[in-house]
């Protein structure tokens, strides 16, 4: 018989590699845990920076054109609210058309309008760009679909810029 024959109890060793695996998942548990529990609560959302947003819808007709009114709310199409109308300028609609030289020119349509709606919305001025109410980018040159009680439609925002306080 040899000497690990005769005691049927084996011992269990442990080495420096044994303890550093069990640190490291220990750290990862804390890490984990602070994380969710102290640094996701105190970074909330920061929506703190107002902003105004330009939006211009061409060529609608008068009926339409009239039922964007200053002070309505403006959701996005997904519902979620964006801002508030604070301004709306309606305008004969711009046509392009070609002259007798062949030439294009602009001119005016008088039977459709040019509605430039300015909203008021609060969000957070990022690196990145405007992030309205906290959820979305919205940046000049996107087209954005929104709508109120009575109006809605799809524009292309034009100016996004920080509201003087």
């Amino acid at each position: 018989m040899t000497g690990a024959e005769r005691n049927p109890r084996k011992k269990i060793r442990i080495s420096i590699i044994d303890i550093l695996i069990v640190l490291v998942i220990a750290a990862c548990i804390v890490g984990t845990f602070i994380h969710y529990r102290v640094y996701e609560k105190n970074n909330e959302v920061v929506t703190d920076d107002n902003s105004l947003i330009s939006v211009l819808y061409s060529s609608l007709t008068p009926e339409v054109a009239e039922r964007a009114v200053v002070g309505d709310m403006v959701f996005f199409d997904s519902g979620e609210a964006l801002g508030r109308i604070v301004e709306v300028v309606v305008e004969d609609a711009e046509v392009y058309h070609k002259d007798t030289d062949g030439k294009w020119v602009i001119g005016t349509d008088t039977t459709k309008k040019d509605v430039t709606v300015t909203l008021q919305v609060e969000g957070d001025f990022t690196e990145g760009g405007f992030l309205a109410n906290g959820t979305k980018y919205v940046a000049a040159g996107m087209e954005i679909e929104v709508y109120t009680p009575k109006f809605s439609g799809k524009g292309l925002i034009f100016e996004v810029k920080k509201q003087a306080e």
